[in-house]
């Protein structure tokens, strides 16, 4: 029997301080092994230019392993953001933290690679993936044998490393997966299905992108928990604006503590926590009211609904219309006044471009 904690996006800046997280989250996560999803570079000079580039200092590596946070993923589309320079550097701080990665590279090979061990007597294996189709990247974002980047999700190659796995001894299989559509609180109509595929493969399917919780299930001996949130994402200044500094869903997770043995998940215990505001933006337990209300939402929601996914998908479109009004203003709006607008609108709320 083993213990695993999963969270979701941990992206450090250069501001981020050992303070991260309070003593509460740090003693639910010190039992056991804890996985997130890291989604930052770690470099040792901050970045100056106009790029969006989500990155923090080496030494949050050591941020990582004090809070018992061993394993991550690397499979997401922030790892790349420095290109391979970034990439290295990223894996120089977690290998001189002894934190252990996988689904990312400076090749594609070292990408796709699994992540094998042993835990409290059990052999565990992970994969991570990043889903092209929940966020279409410019060209050369993957790895491949030329440059690095995170490990591309193709299902059947993925089903496939999850086997191999298990030929190799591994009791418990994980498939970390970067995907959804941010902001949107459901799994998108076309994961339901290779959803229900992972978890005939893997003992625990976890994932994140959204930046907001989507409701987590079980399947016989497996765990969905496809959207785990940001665990912590430190404020970020972009076009003007300081993002992720707010009280608002994307400063709400979960730590998912997961009981496993040779026979798949024995328990599943869902923690919702919130990311303070202040000085450090600490990682606290949510209580009372609030965290019933999460964990109403994790445990009953409908967990795979198309309906659901394309009705929210079409909100979050025309709030982000709303938001580009704003900032544009009417001199910006009147750019797009023309006898296309309307087609143009259909055409959005019928297939919405939002990721």
């Amino acid at each position: 029997m083993a213990l695993m904690h999963v969270v979701g996006d941990v992206a450090f800046s250069h501001d981020s301080s050992e303070s991260w997280i309070d003593g509460d989250v740090r003693a639910a996560l010190s039992q056991g092994l804890a996985v997130a999803n890291l989604e930052c570079v770690l470099v040792a000079e901050r970045y100056t230019g106009e790029n969006l580039v989500v990155h923090g200092h080496t030494r949050a590596a050591r941020y990582l392993k004090d809070a018992n946070i061993r394993v991550v993923s690397l499979a997401n589309n922030h790892i790349g953001d420095l290109e391979d320079r970034g990439i290295a550097a990223t894996l120089e701080a977690l290998d001189e933290a002894g934190v252990a990665y996988f689904g990312a590279g400076l090749t594609e090979e070292d990408a796709l690679a699994p992540l094998v061990v042993e835990e409290q007597g059990v052999k565990m294996g992970f994969v991570g993936r990043q889903d092209p189709l929940s966020h279409p990247p410019a060209t050369n974002v993957y790895a491949e044998e030329d440059h690095g980047g995170p490990a591309k999700f193709d299902l059947e190659e993925t089903l496939e490393a999850g086997r191999a796995l298990r030929a190799q001894g591994c009791e418990v299989t994980v498939c970390f997966l970067h995907w959804g559509v941010q902001k949107v609180p459901f799994l998108p109509d076309w994961l339901i299905e290779p959803t229900r595929r992972l978890l005939e493969v893997f003992d625990v399917v976890a994932a994140s992108h959204s930046h907001i919780l989507y409701p987590a299930w079980r399947e016989g001996d497996s765990v969905a928990l496809t959207g785990l949130g940001n665990f912590y994402f430190a404020p970020l200044m972009w076009q003007g604006e300081l993002l992720y500094s707010k009280p608002a869903l994307d400063r709400l997770a979960v730590i998912a503590s997961v009981e496993v043995d040779g026979g798949g998940v024995t328990s599943l215990e869902l923690v919702p926590t919130r990311q303070g505001l202040g000085e450090h933006y600490p990682v606290g337990l949510m209580s009372g009211v609030s965290r019933g209300l999460v964990g109403f939402f994790l445990e009953r929601f409908p967990s795979r609904s198309g309906t659901l996914f394309r009705f929210a998908w079409r909100v979050h479109e025309v709030r982000g219309w709303g938001r580009y009004v704003r900032a544009q203003g009417m001199k910006g709006v009147a750019r797009h006044l023309n006898w296309g607008l309307p087609k143009k609108v259909w055409s959005h709320l019928v297939s919405p471009r939002s990721r």
